[in-house]
């Protein structure tokens, strides 16, 4: 990209005003950016009336990672917001205090950055029953809980299998012991199910919520030292622990404040953990 922009159109009033990604502005200028292999880069200037220019400005830039020398130019052509040349990064039309551009230097581009929104991994509505029966029957297997801890499983299972319901249901704190509990009690081979189970209750709002982030401190906690543990695994543990572990980790942050301010507090554990599987032969885990 040769970090040329170009001013493309202009319509005065405020009938220029749009949405750029979902967010309202009441004026919203096109640019294009030439590109060194050809063609052009169609981007928008997002303003409000009565922001600082220079905002707006700096905005544009973290967005599209473009040159921070820039930030004065931007922000003078948002303030002109008129003119029927062009404005250049770097050209004759640049405002003489304006830094130069290097012109053939690359813009920095990344393939996944920035991120639009959290990935999440929820619950599909037409497989839950199945997902979630299948889960019980494996835990049943192993034979590990009380009569006690299986009635509170089936109770949590049925309340995460009603997706549509999230918004009113509620999960006890019996119910999030329990899958703690698990993680203490299930060898690493067999943790998977108990890592499952904690993936889809970060989806959950209530068990999600504030008044569960020291639960989430502990089970967060608890998954950073199971993932730590993998180096010996084999079978379907070996693949199931580095993904639903990550899994668990994305889903923390969009669930709700608790789980979001546990999962940063561990933050460079799980940048850790997500490291260590980057090498991962699976492609499930990478």
């Amino acid at each position: 990209v040769s970090r040329t922009w170009v001013e493309v159109g202009q319509v005065t009033g405020s009938s220029d005003g749009g949405t750029i990604d979902g967010e309202s502005f009441d004026h919203v200028l096109p640019i294009e950016v030439d590109q060194t292999g050809g063609g052009v880069a169609k981007l928008k200037i997002g303003y409000n009336n009565g922001e600082n220019p220079f905002v707006a400005a700096q905005r544009f830039i973290d967005k599209y990672m473009l040159p921070q020398y820039h930030l004065n130019e931007i922000a003078n052509y948002i303030q002109q917001r008129v003119g029927n040349e062009a404005p250049t990064l770097g050209g004759p039309s640049a405002s003489a205090a304006a830094p130069v551009a290097t012109i053939g230097v690359p813009m920095v581009n990344f393939q996944h950055l920035p991120m639009p929104g959290y990935k999440t991994f929820d619950l599909p509505a037409k497989s839950a029953a199945t997902t979630l029966e299948k889960m019980k029957t494996k835990i049943q297997e192993y034979g590990k809980l009380s009569d006690s801890q299986m009635a509170d499983l089936s109770s949590l299972l049925e309340t995460l299998g009603a997706t549509n319901r999230y918004h009113a249901s509620t999960v006890s704190a019996a119910e999030l012991a329990l899958v703690s509990d698990m993680l203490e009690i299930f060898p690493p081979a067999e943790a998977f199910p108990a890592l499952d189970l904690a993936r889809l209750l970060a989806t959950h709002p209530d068990a999600a919520s504030s008044k569960n982030e020291a639960y989430w401190n502990k089970l967060i906690a608890q998954v950073v030292s199971l993932a730590g543990k993998t180096d010996g695994l084999e079978g379907p543990a070996a693949v199931a622990i580095p993904m639903l572990s990550l899994r668990l980790f994305a889903n923390a942050f969009k669930g709700g404040p608790g789980s979001l301010t546990a999962v940063i507090k561990h933050l460079e554990s799980a940048l850790e953990c997500a490291q260590k599987f980057l090498s991962a032969g699976n492609k499930n885990i990478r």
